[in-house]
């Protein structure tokens, strides 16, 4: 399952299988042709990428697509169409609701703006429907925490778009697996670079995993939901902390810290009825 988001964008020639990361084994033992069915949930730039390269993928067939704009629904449709034949069968939806309603949908590859990942997320996770979803996964660490729980008491494949946990053969992780043993010693600094690569990225495409035994198995990809709320956690924390103004004392056991408004920011519940509960 160990597939990045880069690669799933870039390598439609690669020959080794990525979508059946997203696919329920029961639906894998249901159909004859093993095909999986996909709903897509936003088609900006994100889910733009990912639409051609599922267009190319002989084991899956894109079969809803919700959009609210409608010059971008009807582009997503052209390119069903252009790909599949006047009689795709790809149903058009304004309300990314009708597209888990779709009994017929396996999984969903969401790219919707930020702040809008979270509630598409834990309603599909609800609708038993195996999740691709763009980082970052949530704005707010209430939205992590809840995103998460869905994802698990659903028992559902939830993969998180983050590329560098995915890719470059493991070497984020080995690193991040060498500080928290100490094998660079104490570490007392840490300095983060916001900004494009010096250079373009030169490194040579790597082989995809087969996916097929982590789907017979339902077990967790390396981009799990987990890693994703966490990082999303972390992330907010620091958003709370521009807004405050003052040092946070952040306990990670009841997820609450010692201001008052940094609490009311972590733990938004939505609006209206698109509310957490």
């Amino acid at each position: 399952m160990n597939f990045s988001r880069r690669q799933f964008i870039r390598s439609a020639a690669v020959s080794a299988v990525v979508a059946p990361n997203i696919i329920p084994s029961s639906a894998w033992a249901a159909k004859p042709s093993n095909k999986i069915n996909l709903g897509f949930i936003g088609f900006g730039r994100m889910n733009q990428s990912h639409l051609n390269f599922f267009l190319g993928q002989a084991d899956c067939r894109v079969i809803a697509i919700a959009e609210v704009a409608k010059i971008r629904l009807d582009e997503a449709i052209k390119r069903v169409a252009g790909k599949y034949g006047v009689n795709h069968g790809c149903k058009a939806h304004n309300d990314f609701r009708d597209v888990l309603g779709n009994k017929s949908v396996d999984a969903v590859v969401i790219g919707t703006p930020d702040h809008w990942h979270a509630m598409t997320a834990i309603m599909a996770a609800d609708a038993k429907k195996d999740v691709y979803c763009e980082k970052p996964l949530t704005v707010t660490v209430r939205a992590a925490r809840e995103t998460l729980k869905a994802a698990r008491r659903n028992n559902i494949v939830f993969q998180v778009g983050s590329q560098q946990r995915t890719e470059y053969g493991g070497r984020f992780r080995q690193a991040v697996e060498c500080v928290r043993n100490g094998r660079i010693g104490e570490v007392n600094k840490v300095k983060i670079g916001v900004g494009s690569p010096a250079v373009s990225c030169d490194l040579p495409t790597e082989p995809k995993a087969d996916g097929i035994d982590c789907i017979r198995s339902r077990k967790k990809p390396v981009a799990d939901v987990s890693y994703g709320a966490h990082t999303s956690i972390v992330c907010s924390l620091a958003n709370i902390g521009y807004h405050v103004r003052k040092e946070l004392q952040w306990d990670p056991k009841s997820y609450s810290c010692n201001r008052k408004l940094g609490n009311v920011l972590a733990n938004r519940s939505g609006r209206g009825e698109w509310k957490y509960t």
